[in-house]
């Protein structure tokens, strides 16, 4: 088997600022902020905001405090880093990786079970800047997959696309074409941008009612809407347009991985409102070489396949509107990456089928996941299991959906795997377990296997009756003690 090498997602690399010998300086990502320091200078402008219920500087003072926060990850009009940030990599298999380093590539890809059948000798992790300069980037990658094929003698790699990496696979491509290649996974993978993304360039966002906005992404966010609704209006959109604006400046405008990420039929007008004849003559460059090979990048992929034998499979989350926050909101998508990029251009599985529509350029290895969110494909046992079967060769084409169904639904297993699993085996290792605890623990344990071997996802019902009755098994326990 080829080597793997797993190109993570946004945030699933650590990034640090290094001095000039390469020291950490402080973390970029995820990024160092002093929340006591941030309140004690906050509090003042705060209090009189609250008062007069005007804006007094608030939002002036919010600003800095964004622009403070994303100054590590911002980028220079020559398309670099402005300052010295270095991701945190891993010249190594994951076999000889630290067990915190272990850790931290499972917690950001759980692919364990991939590990232990392919041999972690053969899985390795490239960690990059995903606000760094997207060529610069490729060359890291180049020689990462030139390390990897000294290291195993290999002549070829095997590649797991993550999300965001979808810009790196292209600007890859575009150098390097994709000889040293053979299999291409893309896991809810940006093959043509994302929709989000250009929202962001056109400032197209939902900014009006932003505690409406708060409220509407769930978790966290519904709790600061519950402060941000004791900000007038006014306010509240002052501080969300300039934190924008520092955002833009910083994050986007300069910055080429993002510029990757803007849909090919999207790009013109953002291109000519933010670049053209901007005078950054280097960032101009680089952005419009990349954009005229993304304009075909579909037509390399197939040129690619022909030429030499790369096979791209694609796993797709759909039915899901985009984030709430941008006007594309009604796209069909996994919540971040719209379909028609991650699929190669289905806009929409044929419902019941089992196919999709002929504008999917490799329908034979694409996969649909109805309802997926974006992130939580991670903890999808199902998909899970397809990228490994896929890798280890038991799942080449279409041939395959007997029981990897083309269209398959979403089951979250990552309670089961990482807590309620872990600790029924803990309990089965003593001596002095009650029978019937050990029996029904034994039967959770054995169930949860069988779960796993269902590649089809149905829905989430028998997750939660398995969870429940690992409760109910740790409930009677801590009763009889």
């Amino acid at each position: 088997m080829n080597p793997i090498i797993i190109l993570p997602g946004i945030g699933q690399s650590k990034v640090n600022i290094a001095d000039a010998n390469g020291n950490k300086v402080q973390s970029a990502f995820p990024p160092s902020i002093d929340a006591k320091a941030i309140i004690s200078d906050l509090k003042g402008d705060l209090l009189k905001m609250m008062l007069f219920r005007k804006d007094k500087g608030f939002s002036d003072k919010i600003a800095k405090i964004a622009r403070e926060a994303v100054a590590p990850l911002s980028t220079g009009p020559d398309g670099k880093p402005a300052m010295n940030a270095r991701a945190v990599t891993y010249n190594k298999p994951v076999s000889e990786c630290a067990p915190d380093e272990k850790r931290h590539i499972y917690r950001m890809i759980p692919m364990e079970e991939l590990g232990e059948e392919a041999g972690e000798d053969n899985l390795f992790f490239f960690a990059y800047n995903p606000f760094g300069n997207l060529f610069d980037t490729v060359e890291e990658l180049h020689a990462y997959i030139a390390m990897v094929r000294e290291r195993t003698g290999a002549e070829k790699v095997n590649l797991i696309v993550v999300s965001l990496s979808g810009v790196l696979l292209r600007g890859y491509m575009l150098k390097y074409g994709a000889s040293e290649l053979d299999k291409v996974v893309n896991v809810v993978s940006a093959l043509d941008g994302t929709a989000v993304v250009a929202d962001a360039y056109e400032k197209k966002l939902k900014t009006d009612d932003p505690v409406g906005m708060l409220k509407s992404m769930g978790g966290k966010f519904a709790k600061v809407a519950e402060l941000a609704n004791m900000v007038p209006a006014e306010v509240m959109r002052n501080c969300i347009d300039k934190s924008y604006a520092v955002g833009a400046e910083s994050l986007l405008h300069n910055c080429t991985i993002m510029w990757g990420a803007i849909p090919r039929d999207r790009f013109e007008p953002i291109y000519n409102a933010y670049l053209r004849g901007k005078g950054k003559p280097e960032l101009e460059a680089e952005v419009s070489e990349f954009n005229e090979y993304n304009q075909d990048f579909a037509a390399h992929a197939k040129e690619t396949e022909e030429q030499y034998g790369v096979k791209f499979y694609q796993l797709c989350g759909f039915d899901r509107e985009l984030v709430p926050v941008v006007d594309s909101v009604k796209l069909s998508s996994d919540g971040m990456i719209n379909l028609g990029s991650a699929s190669f251009g289905t806009t929409e599985p044929e419902a019941g089928s089992g196919s999709c529509e002929s504008g999917c350029v490799f329908p034979d290895r694409t996969w649909f996941f109805k309802n997926q969110q974006h992130d939580d494909i991670a903890w999808n046992d199902a998909a899970l299991s397809l990228v490994k079967s896929i890798l280890t060769g038991e799942v080449e084409n279409v041939d395959s959906s007997e029981k990897f169904p083309r269209i398959n639904g979403v089951r979250n297993t990552r309670k089961l795997k990482y807590t309620l699993v872990p600790q029924a085996k803990t309990f089965l290792a003593k001596t002095d377990l009650p029978e019937d605890i050990r029996s029904e623990l034994s039967a959770c344990v054995g169930s949860y296997e069988e779960l796993l071997k269902a590649t089809e996802a149905v829905s989430q019902e028998p997750v939660r009756t398995l969870e429940a009755r690992f409760n109910a098994a740790f409930e009677k326990m801590k009763s009889e003690e």
